[in-house]
């Protein structure tokens, strides 16, 4: 009897001492990483305690540099420290609690070199021209960056560290860089980097192409491009420098006009062959200001015929037709399309048709899918652009703050939440946008086995190599009511009661 109440005895000492055992005193600080000098304030926290705790002292080494350790006793459960020189330290926090010594894990920092921090370079190529104008961005950054993020200032992003980027518009173009290595994120703006110019278009109408001689036409110069400069060939050996012209011709036969215009940035040319007939029987034309495009296309016809027509019936080829002079009409539908015109006059009378005069294509339609879209951060997924006609730009947009202008980006979420993605397609005949709402979840990270293995020791846990984990019970729903006893007050109860059945 006397040996079975030793052994619990014992028994009840060894499960007191493993409460006290369940101090666990741990570290966290406000950062874990800066430059020389580095100030980094560091917090210190105990659970598992009965009584509070009686002193907090801080030690800092620099790993392989034993000589380097600081103690800091008594400096309280928040402590800040500079550190004067580039390396990893490892501060260990030391407390008195219960009446006992307790220590916690160590606890790594990192101090970085200055000349380690990213200073945000890049090279641009070319960096000014006519649009569209594709520039190639490569970074050249110092400091060894592992990540990048572009804005080019027509409020397109990208991502990585070479990328290209068509800009479409005339203007002058801001570039913004972010780059970030282990020491911080940098971001350098380099302002009017880009400059993309306005090439001329040549074009032009005139007020009548057919008569007889002399026959006088007035040409009306519509280049677009800021032109500085016209050379007007009429075909008859005769040119012109002014903008909008008039010329007489006075010998019968056919003539081709030749438009060339200049700008700063270039030169363009419009040839309308067989344009003017003189010495012949007024004839029906008309010009189109487009004549193909994504559907819807609107279309603004102008007469052209000699003679001075006083009727008009146009026939568009998709069944509808019109009775003005320059009208414009809007073709709804994908197709090729024969266009009519008959005209009328005291001068004239004919029509002229032109098979496959208009053609309409389908605008372009987005749609786009991901390798996956799920999964633990940082979580790297795949999109790929299955849009439908023939896209020529892409502008995706992850939902986090990041897109890109490549068709088929890689992209990794590096926090827990749930993103939309939405992915804008353009070419000639015109643009299209489509998202996907809350279409990649980002779990938090996976616990990796070291973890989980703290964890469980955390939950009373019992794992090794060789046996399947103990797990806890499970709970049950029952209330009692028990007194709160501390565990001393408790041993003492016990020990007497012990004694007095030993009789001692």
């Amino acid at each position: 009897m006397r040996h079975t109440l030793l052994l619990s005895l014992l028994l009840i000492v060894a499960c007191l001492s493993g409460v006290a055992s369940g101090v666990n005193v741990m570290v966290s600080s406000d950062i874990t990483s800066a430059m020389v000098p580095g100030t980094i304030t560091f917090t210190g926290s105990v659970i598992g305690n009965e009584t509070a705790v009686n002193d907090w002292s801080w030690q800092f080494f620099r790993m392989g540099d034993p000589s380097s350790a600081t103690q800091i006793p008594g400096s309280g459960m928040i402590v800040t420290k500079t550190f004067e020189r580039p390396g990893t330290y490892r501060a260990v926090l030391y407390t008195i609690v219960d009446g006992r010594n307790f220590q916690s894990q160590p606890y790594d920092v990192i101090i970085y070199e200055r000349d380690f921090v990213p200073d945000p370079k890049f090279e641009a190529t070319p960096v000014s021209g006519t649009a569209p104008l594709t520039v190639r961005f490569t970074d050249t950054s110092p400091g060894t960056p592992t990540s990048w993020h572009w804005t080019f200032g027509d409020g397109a992003t990208g991502t990585g560290q070479t990328v290209t980027h068509t800009y479409t518009e005339p203007g002058k173009y801001s570039i913004t860089l972010s780059i970030q290595n282990p020491a911080g994120k940098y971001t350098k703006t380099y302002f009017d980097h880009i400059t993309v110019n306005l090439p001329p278009k040549a074009a032009y109408s005139a007020n009548r192409t057919s008569g007889e001689i002399p026959l006088a036409v007035s040409f009306h110069d519509e280049s677009t491009g800021g032109i500085t400069t016209w050379n007007w060939d009429f075909g008859d050996g005769t040119t012109s420098t002014l903008q909008h012209p008039s010329h007489t011709y006075t010998r019968k036969g056919t003539y081709t006009v030749t438009l060339t215009v200049e700008n700063a940035y270039g030169v363009a040319t419009i040839a309308k062959n067989n344009l003017v007939n003189t010495g012949t029987n007024p004839v029906v034309d008309f010009t189109a200001d487009q004549q193909s495009g994504g559907s819807p296309l609107t279309v603004q016809f102008t007469d052209i015929s000699g003679g001075i027509p006083t009727q008009w019936r146009w026939e568009f080829g998709d069944g509808k037709n019109s009775i003005q002079q320059n009208p414009t009409h809007t073709y709804t539908h994908p197709g090729t399309f024969r266009v009519t015109l008959q005209a009328s006059g005291a001068n004239i009378a004919g029509s002229l048709s032109r098979t496959g005069y208009i053609v309409v294509r389908d605008r372009p339609t987005a749609v786009f899918d991901a390798e996956n879209t799920f999964g633990p951060a940082p979580l790297t997924v795949r999109f790929s652009d299955r849009s439908e006609g023939g896209p020529e730009e892409w502008r995706w947009e992850f939902g986090d703050g990041y897109g890109s202008s490549g068709r088929h980006p890689d992209h990794t979420y590096t926090k827990e939440g749930t993103y939309s993605v939405m992915l804008t397609i353009q070419n000639a005949d015109g643009s299209d946008w489509h998202q996907k709402t809350d279409y990649i979840t980002v779990m938090g990270p996976t616990m990796t086995p070291e973890v989980m293995a703290r964890g469980a020791v955390a939950n009373d846990l019992v794992l090794n190599d060789t046996a399947d984990p103990i797990l806890p019970s499970p709970t049950l729903n029952i209330t009692l009511d028990i007194p709160m006893v501390p565990p001393r007050d408790l041993l003492r109860e016990y020990l007497q009661l012990i004694l007095a059945v030993l009789g001692l």
